[in-house]
């Protein structure tokens, strides 16, 4: 008679609930010790991370936690220190994983799992026990054999399936012969429908029948071997087929194992596993030993009070009257009726955290307690950011326009609506309401400034925005300007400009950015967006501004700062044209009537006299022209804005015609009674040291400005409105200077 083993060895999940301690005020706070990593999985595979690898934790009272941005594309579960990730779906998600205030993000690529390969299937082993002879022998019951005609039936259709897997094959084969065995020694079995799940309460004894849970032929010939899975169960002797369990006292619900292992005629056959529920008396539950909680007054709609409800980090479990008690700074805090307390925000308050700890204790029945630690941290970064930078006032609030006709705030969420390719338009790709727009005023000539409140630099020192339109860097870009020097920290322009994205039109569409300005810190700075051009996208939109992030963002395009630039806002920007071009210049009106020109002569034999490698001339300039080509034109060149202080003086070189139509002007822009900006002749200048045959050459001249006696925002013009007779100029060398 052959021999048949069936060992089911079933393990019930022991759950304990465990209550922390409280930390105490000297905890020790988790720290990040490295990065995250990236994961490629395939669909269905899983991975473990360890997570105590990447944040540390080792003062206690904390525990790691861990969220799938994308559960479609990948999970994870934590248990202990171990996040495991287990693929879905094809796709990208990030899995962050936290302790405490920390976080550590691990990107998850997830691959297609590529159909498996058929492999060649063995039936040799179904075969040979297809051939086997049923033994008579033995006392089977007619279920035994009911359960060997099914299990030989299955096992020969599986034989005669031209596709049967592996695996059919061996389950076929397995079946067959655990059948087979079953007609020749009937086994102890688990009873299938008794319940294996008791209740018992802490400090008491119940009695188990094994009977109830065993089955099988000649139970006499049984004999037992029962072990708990806890020390705090104790179980007995198994006396005629009974035995006692008894749990100790204990505060905590909890789970234990019970194990019978059964053994016929001396071997092991069976193991059965009773699950005991050891229950004790209800208590309140802390969900966390010490609570943080960030508050940044400048979030805060009443910046006056910070209310704080101690009740939510404790769940009754059914026990009443629980009262709370919470001492700060050794003193007892006063609670309302609902277990809550209004902080009072009575300090002055910055990017470095204020804390105030609470201890909270909880108090119910009989003297019993639990409780933790509250930890309030303060920050107001209301000096770092600039106002209303989203625009989502609905106007310029926090802003200074210097001209109306540059645009305005607006909420349209489109521009070129009924354009030949789009009826519904492109989209300016806004946040919330509100972006300023220049289509609001539909100007494109307009020039002008949009200036931003003062805001220090801190915390990581990048901000972020979107800017749209701005083509040319050279004539419309973004300055960081230091608040009490003028100094031009930074200076960017739209530099992924594109006329179309993806084929389809986005001159205009709002473009996200980072800067960083960490070289910066502390320093009080403001934001100003310059419009010098009048045509080819010369204008912007923008939308939100942020500029206080404790950390560096993670998303936006870095913008790349410009070098070609002045060092302050009181300095010319290539006013002796040195770039080679007329970069920061740009005609207003008219036509070019001269250009930038590195010629030392002209007429071939008459020196310009100038600075430097260029000068900006409309007299013979060789290949760039002739002067009867550029004297013939008219029209006005616009420098870019430079502010000038009480005080200054005007420098430059100028030479050309001898008349009040040919010359350089300081001008201004103020706002008429209509609200549009007019322009202001603060200065104008002509060339009076004119000589016979060297009227090209440059005569040096300065100036001081005594119209000007506040800061003024202003741009220098050279202009042409002659035709003949020496109408034309050459310039070089301008400058705006102080005297100590």
């Amino acid at each position: 008679m052959k021999k048949f083993l069936l060992a089911i060895c079933t393990a019930m999940l022991c759950t304990v609930a465990a209550l922390c301690a409280a930390c105490g005020g000297g905890a020790k706070q988790p720290e990040k010790l490295k990065d995250g990593i990236a994961l490629t999985l395939t669909e269905g595979e899983s991975k473990n991370i360890d997570l105590s690898e990447y944040i540390s934790i080792e003062g206690g009272g904390y525990s790691y936690e861990a969220t799938s941005s994308r559960q479609n594309i990948a999970t994870v579960a934590v248990e202990g220190n171990i996040a495991k990730v287990t693929a879905v779906s094809e796709g990208n998600a990030t899995v962050t994983a936290s302790a405490g205030e920390v976080t550590v993000d691990f990107a998850v690529t997830v691959n297609k799992k590529q159909p498996v390969t058929p492999v060649e299937v063995d039936k040799s082993a179904l075969e040979a026990e297809l051939k086997l002879e049923v033994s008579e022998q033995g006392d089977y019951t007619e279920e035994s054999y009911a359960a060997y005609v099914q299990k030989l039936e299955a096992a020969k259709a599986v034989n005669a399936k031209a596709d049967a897997t592996q695996t059919e094959v061996d389950t076929a084969c397995d079946g067959l012969k655990n059948a087979r065995l079953a007609l020749t020694e009937r086994v102890p079995e688990a009873k299938a429908d008794a319940e294996k799940t008791l209740e018992i309460v802490s400090g008491k004894s119940s009695e188990i029948t094994v009977s109830d849970y065993i089955d099988g032929k000649n139970l006499s010939q049984l004999t037992y071997e029962v072990s708990s899975g806890n020390t705090l169960v104790t179980v007995s002797e198994i006396t005629e087929g009974k035995f006692t369990v008894t749990a100790g006292g204990t505060e905590e619900n909890i789970d234990v194992d019970i194990n019978i292992c059964v053994k016929y005629k001396g071997e092991s056959k069976l193991t059965v596993t009773i699950t005991l529920q050891v229950k004790s008396e209800p208590q309140p539950v802390v969900k966390h030993t010490h609570v943080t909680k960030s508050v940044d007054v400048y979030a805060l709609e009443n910046k006056d009070e910070i209310a704080i409800d101690f009740t939510e980090n404790v769940e009754s479990n059914g026990v009443e009257g629980l009262v709370y008690s919470v001492v700060l700074n050794g003193a007892d805090v006063t609670l309302d009726g609902n277990n809550r307390y209004a902080y009072p925000l009575t300090e002055s308050y910055g990017e470095t955290a204020t804390n105030a700890v609470f201890t909270v204790t909880v108090s119910y029945g009989g003297g019993k307690s639990v409780g933790y630690e509250y930890t309030l941290k303060i920050t107001d970064t209301t000096a770092y950011r600039i106002v209303n930078g989203g625009f989502e006032t609905g106007d310029l609030t926090g802003w200074t326009l210097t001209n109306q006709k540059l645009g305005a705030v607006s909420n349209e969420t489109h521009y070129w609506k009924n354009d030949v390719e789009s009826e519904q338009g492109y989209a300016f790709g806004l946040d919330g309401n509100y972006m300023f727009s220049a289509y609001a005023t539909d100007v494109e000539s307009a020039m002008g400034t949009l200036t931003s409140s003062p805001f220090k630099i801190g915390g990581s020192g990048w901000i972020t925005y979107k800017l749209g339109g701005a083509k040319n860097a050279d004539k419309v870009f973004l300055d960081i300007i230091e608040k009490d020097t003028g100094n031009i920290l930074a200076r960017f322009g739209n530099a992924l400009w594109q006329d179309r994205t993806e084929n389809v039109k986005s001159g205009c569409t709002l473009i996200s950015y980072k800067a960083d300005l960490s070289a910066n810190l502390g320093k009080t700075a403001f934001i100003r967006i310059s419009d010098n051009a009048v045509r080819d996208y010369g204008l912007f939109f923008v939308d939100s501004f942020v500029t206080y992030y404790s950390e560096a963002p993670a998303y936006g395009n870095t913008a790349v700062a410009l070098t070609d630039k002045p060092n302050n806002i009181y300095q010319m920007y290539n006013g002796g044209f040195e770039t080679g071009n007329l970069s920061g210049w740009e005609l207003v009106e008219g036509e070019h009537f001269g250009a930038v020109s590195n010629d030392e002569k002209y007429f071939q034999d008459v020196s310009y006299g100038k600075d430097g490698d260029y000068l900006f001339t409309g007299a013979n300039a060789g290949e760039h022209g002739t002067n009867g080509e550029w004297e013939a034109k008219t029209g006005v060149l616009r420098s870019g804005l430079v502010v000038i202080k009480a005080g200054a003086t005007l420098s430059f070189k100028l030479g050309g015609g001898n008349k009040p139509e040919v010359g350089i002007r300081v001008v201004k822009f103020v706002e008429n009674s209509e609200g549009a900006a007019e322009k202001v002749v603060v200065a104008s200048y002509t060339n009076v040291n004119q000589a016979e045959g060297s009227q090209g050459a440059l005569n040096q001249y300065s100036y001081q400005l005594t119209d000007i006696t506040e800061e003024t925002d202003c741009y220098i013009e050279i202009f042409d409105n002659a035709t003949g007779g020496w109408g034309l100029v050459t310039v070089d060398s301008i400058a705006i200077t102080y005297a100590e």
